[in-house]
């Protein structure tokens, strides 16, 4: 919403953009956060969590703007 704001395309641009993203965002988000989970809480040792999630919420900013710009 708030790209869309910024971009000039006003509310109605902003609720279009969700409604064509919220779903693949939702299903990616589903299959990219629990694996990361797993592997910060189960496999890693406790000194390289902090360093884990912190490139996963990098890459995860990637996936997020890969899929703005695609349907925008």
């Amino acid at each position: 919403m708030t790209m869309a704001i910024l971009e000039n395309q006003g509310l109605h641009g902003g609720m279009k953009r969700i409604q064509s993203t919220f779903g693949q965002t939702l299903v990616v988000a589903w299959a990219f956060w629990p694996a990361v989970n797993i592997v910060t809480y189960w496999v890693l040792p406790f000194q390289w969590r902090l360093l884990f999630t912190t490139a996963a919420e990098f890459y995860w900013g990637f996936a997020l703007s890969y899929i703005n710009q695609m349907y925008s």
